[in-house]
């Protein structure tokens, strides 16, 4: 009994080689045939892949063939992916030309080997990537309990009655630990992410969003240069994850103190229409250019503003997936000295 196959990664790719169906048809003019095809092997076994011309045999895309068939010609394909050229019995008008035809599935047969190359690196660079973020997450999960633990005695240390240079020093450090502590859970939502986890949402009816939003705001004016200029209008609950709402915000005007103008200030506004929640931030800045802009929600993206800009940036695209788990959107514009992020989440 025969195995049933999945051939249709094999069509895909030879469809993908334009390059094949113009061979395909200067073998039709040069044999002097109604039809030319290919027929890769798979387990032994070959299927139409390519036809090319008035096809009087009928075949189809993904037809398993018998090659023994009197009324079909057949030429071996040497590459490294196994293959014969099909051809109509037409009287020796093959033979004829047989050097010719040979030569053309060479070609062929060079672009079927490029074809599995190039499989054959995008599977091992898959699999490169997924053992990365397997070790990135480990890694991450590792960590985080140190670092909870340097946070927890940083701020015990800036509670306690020292002297004002080890006061400063204790939420120095407590400062940077949060920091540290928000890129490690950004690099696991990141691994979870693309080993198959996604971003999860938790999500209830909040009703005191307004104040969770204002504490955002508050840790990140800490130290900064940025005065953060709020207008909120909250008059109803919201159902969304609070903590991920929060995590886009501090994304979004860390990146605007990050990327803005020093010393200017970023503007927030925070409204809940009937069926929406909307979410803006807008610095004054150079503009990011377009193509910059087209990519910015990729993992790793940075503006042109700022290349030199330390930091592994994820927090635009976590803040993007964030979006997207609430069925949502994140939206940017930048022209005429502002950039502005929008997130609309539906209610």
């Amino acid at each position: 009994m025969k195995t049933a196959f999945d051939i249709t990664p094999i069509l895909e790719s030879v469809a993908s080689v334009k390059q094949i169906n113009s061979i395909l048809e200067v073998i039709c003019s040069t044999a002097n045939v109604s039809f030319a095809a290919l027929a890769p092997a798979v387990s032994g076994r070959f299927f139409v892949a390519a036809i090319h011309g008035e096809n009087s045999m009928d075949l189809s895309l993904g037809q398993e063939l018998s090659l023994d068939d009197a009324l079909m010609t057949t030429i071996p394909i040497e590459s490294k992916l196994s293959a014969v050229l099909i051809l109509p019995n037409s009287d020796g008008a093959v033979l004829e030309n047989e050097r010719v035809i040979s030569h053309l599935a060479e070609l062929i047969g060079f672009h079927l080997s490029e074809i599995v190359v190039q499989g054959q690196e995008f599977e091992h660079s898959k699999k490169l990537i997924s053992d990365r973020d397997r070790m990135i997450g480990i890694l991450a999960h590792d960590v985080r309990n140190p670092i909870g633990a340097i946070s927890n005695v940083a701020e015990l240390l800036s509670r306690m009655e020292l002297d004002s240079r080890l006061t400063k020093m204790a939420k120095l450090l407590y400062n940077s630990t949060q920091r540290m502590r928000s890129q490690v859970e950004n690099i696991l939502d990141f691994s979870r992410g693309h080993l198959g986890g996604g971003i999860k949402l938790y999500p209830n009816l909040e009703d005191s969003m307004e104040q969770v939003l204002l504490d955002v705001v508050a840790l990140q004016q800490l130290g900064s240069s940025n005065e953060i200029k709020v207008d909120v209008s909250l008059s109803k609950s919201l159902f969304c994850d609070r903590l991920r709402v929060a995590q886009l915000l501090a994304a979004l005007l860390s990146n605007a103190q990050l990327y803005g103008e020093p010393g200017s200030t970023v503007f927030l506004t925070i409204t809940a229409l009937d069926n929406e929640f909307v979410l803006s931030v807008r610095n004054k800045g150079e503009a990011i250019d377009k193509e910059v802009l087209q990519r910015l929600f990729l993992p790793y993206c940075k503006s042109d503003v700022n290349p030199s800009q330390q930091g592994i940036a994820l927090g635009l695209y976590l803040s993007s997936e964030i979006a997207k788990a609430h069925n949502g959107e994140l939206s940017v514009q930048s022209d005429n000295g502002f950039t502005t992020f929008t997130f609309v989440m539906p209610q």
